[in-house]
């Protein structure tokens, strides 16, 4: 275990790139920051922890019992009228929140790009400062290592605002 934890330490200090494949779950949980699930042989993916992940699918399921129980359960003998005042209000809730988030997943969607942009520039201004020509300048070196801290700064805040706006997802997706 402890072995494991090593692994894992060392991985998540890594900032690059890697794809784990793995039926330990504790160490998924400790690496994993994007969820690749193959379903009718098709790679459904999922961008949060295993914890998330794992919080997701309960929800769902919970979700496709409710109206697997809802639609079995609808006694037949309700005239329409009856229908219409009972789920007038509901329906009307149920479309606010669902345009509620369907804005929310929008805003996710352009931060997610808007993140990706930031860390591709933050990549370019890293090999940039990788290459020893840029040291020979000082003017030069002086403007990169500025546009670095820079976009430092921008992506912190890009992740932060992505993170609440997935938090917000998963909240409205709760209710």
């Amino acid at each position: 275990m402890h072995s494991v934890e090593l692994l894992a330490e060392a991985l998540n200090k890594y900032e690059g790139t890697y794809i784990l494949v793995s039926h330990d779950r504790y160490f998924i949980s400790k690496t994993a920051n994007k969820i690749w699930e193959i379903v009718d042989h098709e790679i459904k993916e999922f961008k949060g922890d295993y914890n998330e992940w794992v919080a997701w699918k309960e929800r769902m399921q919970k979700q496709q019992k409710q109206q697997h129980l809802t639609v079995n359960t609808t006694p037949a003998t309700t005239t329409t009228s009856e229908v219409k005042e009972t789920s007038k209000p509901k329906n009307n809730i149920d479309r606010e929140q669902q345009k509620e988030l369907q804005k929310v997943q929008r805003q996710f969607q352009k931060a997610e790009e808007t993140l990706e942009q930031l860390k591709a520039k933050q990549t370019a201004i890293e090999l940039e400062l990788a290459d020893p020509k840029s040291y020979s300048n000082p003017q030069q070196f002086a403007t990169l290592e500025s546009n670095y801290k820079q976009v430092q700064q921008q992506v912190k805040e890009a992740a932060e605002k992505y993170e609440q706006l997935f938090e917000q997802i998963m909240l409205l997706e709760d209710n």
